[in-house]
């Protein structure tokens, strides 16, 4: 089983979320905060036990991630509710050990002390099962949330990019789906869904997130994208919601789930997280907004507007500069359960980070993957080292990023062996002193992912020193006293942009002889 996530905020700081095994007493309780905010939201009670928590996974191979989609407005507020989607996340992982416990302990939780955020979409996955939960509060009109679950058969995949994607609660299958007793009620008491309608036509998403061009556009579209990459080899799959995910067509939505013309590997998943609708209608790397150098990315806002009113937007891939983290569990059956989920994690961009391995039993996480903050510059922290190179590269794109791709790359290879290396050895002391192979794990993970934030460090330092200035500066051996000096200038496009817009303006006059003679070099010293 294999989830991935990505954590896209443009105020979220990247770390690595931590909570030890403990036991607790009865008199317990815990003081919850929002995860977005940081906020004071209330106080719920503790249970006996709660369990290790890495990241987004724990000690028994648990795995829950989210998309928010927000929804009906008049649901966003509930007064007096305690629980926001990350403090639900957090406390259910320290609760639950498979994944229908998990939902049994979000749906209780909210119900008691009720639902304090928008509209959201969870992965609750465990080694054996996936299930989609979407949830939304009841606004003022009454405490908790209604919510709908399905779950994902086997050997098929899903996806969620910000938009409610369960539509109809029909059954397929034995414990195929779940969902809240009022579910349907409470969408005719609100007026949401006629009251004379048969309950098997009701559609979650459609009622409380209702689907919009900018939705499609801009969430959806990232559903399509690696259902398309899933389904490559038959384009008659994912080819026919095109229109859909450009807006012609808002009515033939994409089913919840498909499967795979192939199987998926991890670098496929990898590869896909990392996507900017390359090779695709809506690829944005080559038009003006690309700048010089084609560049994958808008700066926000979503949308935009001209002094004549018309309003315009930006392509969203699932690659992007805001994200704050993002993962991929792998959760494994047959392995002790200290190492079932094992947890490749990354900061910043997905399209420039490198995954490090982490397991949901360690029993600490690295200091330069702990928390810190989006307002105070640390270099020695990953999320920093990251964002430095990614930043330094968006500048010049194409001639930069083929770079940070090479050197992620083989950093990444290093990655995947390690994992390998740590659960054969782990497998090995597991049998002879538990402690020792927990300990044997950490003790791996932290010095792996600490010598990599260094080596990020110099990274960007070769960066630097190779292309600043414009310039791409190279030695052919250590002994070299000056670098050659390449400077590719602008692409293509780019110049006969320059001379549609300017005209004459620096064309070299077709009558002066010394065109041929000019010493460049010595001119761009000036």
């Amino acid at each position: 089983m294999q989830v991935t996530y990505a954590a896209d905020s443009h105020t979220l700081y990247g770390y690595l979320q931590f909570w030890p095994r403990s036991r607790h007493s009865d008199e317990e309780v815990i003081n919850v905060t929002d995860w977005d905010s940081g906020l004071f939201r209330g106080v719920i009670r503790q249970v006996p036990l709660t369990y290790n928590v890495v990241g987004n996974v724990n000690e028994f191979g648990l795995c829950i991630t989210e998309s928010t989609w927000g929804g009906l407005a008049e649901l966003a507020h509930q007064p007096g509710a305690i629980l926001d989607y990350g403090s639900l996340i957090y406390i259910t992982l320290q609760r639950a050990a498979s994944a229908q416990e998990a939902l049994q302990v979000m749906t209780d939780l909210v119900a008691e002390y009720g639902y304090a955020s928008e509209g959201e979409t969870f992965t609750v996955a465990d080694p054996e099962e996936v299930w989609v939960l979407e949830m939304i509060g009841k606004g003022e009109h009454s405490r908790g949330a209604v919510w709908a679950a399905k779950r994902i058969p086997d050997g098929y995949i899903s996806a969620h990019a910000n938009q409610a994607r369960i539509q109809t609660l029909e059954s397929e299958g034995i414990g195929q789906v779940l969902f809240s007793d009022d579910v349907i009620d409470f969408a005719r008491r609100i007026g949401r869904f006629p009251t004379e309608a048969q309950d098997d036509l009701f559609s979650f998403s459609d009622v409380y997130n209702p689907i919009t061009y900018l939705a499609a556009r801009a969430c959806e579209g990232r559903v399509w994208d690696f259902f398309r990459r899933a389904t490559a080899a038959d384009q008659s799959i994912m080819g026919p919601y095109l229109d859909y995910v450009t807006g012609r067509n808002l009515t033939k939505r994409m089913p919840l789930y498909i499967k795979p013309v192939a199987p998926l590997s991890t670098l496929d998943i990898v590869d896909a997280m990392r996507s900017h609708y390359e090779n695709t209608p809506l690829a944005f790397d080559q038009d003006v907004g690309a700048e010089a150098f084609g560049l994958p990315y808008r700066w926000r806002p979503l949308t935009w507007q001209l002094d004549d009113g018309r309003t315009f937007f930006n392509e969203r891939a699932a690659a992007t500069q805001q994200t704050g983290f993002s993962l991929l569990a792998q959760l494994r059956r047959v392995v002790p359960d200290p190492i079932k989920a094992l947890q490749f994690f990354a900061v910043d961009d997905t399209d420039s980070s490198v995954m490090i391995p982490v397991y949901g039993g360690m029993a600490l996480v690295p200091p330069s993957y702990g928390p810190g903050s989006i307002s105070l510059f640390e270099p020695e922290k990953a999320f920093w080292a990251f964002n430095m190179v990614a930043n330094f590269a968006y500048a010049r794109y194409a001639i930069i990023n083929p770079d940070v791709r090479r050197r992620q790359g083989a950093l990444e290879a290093q990655q995947w062996k390690l994992a390998v290396e740590i659960d054969e050895e782990f497998t090995r002391l597991w049998g002879e002193d538990q402690s020792k192979a927990v300990a044997m794990m950490t003790t791996a993970c932290v010095s792996n992912a600490e010598s990599l934030v260094l080596e990020w460090r110099r990274f960007y330092g070769e960066l630097f020193v190779k292309f600043m200035d414009g310039n791409i500066k190279t030695k052919d051996s250590p002994e070299q006293l000056l670098p050659d000096v390449e400077q590719p200038g602008y692409r293509m496009e780019w110049r006969e942009r320059i001379v549609r817009e300017t005209g004459e303006r620096y064309r070299f006059p077709a009558d002066m002889d010394d065109v041929t003679a000019i010493d460049e070099l010595a001119i761009g010293r000036q």
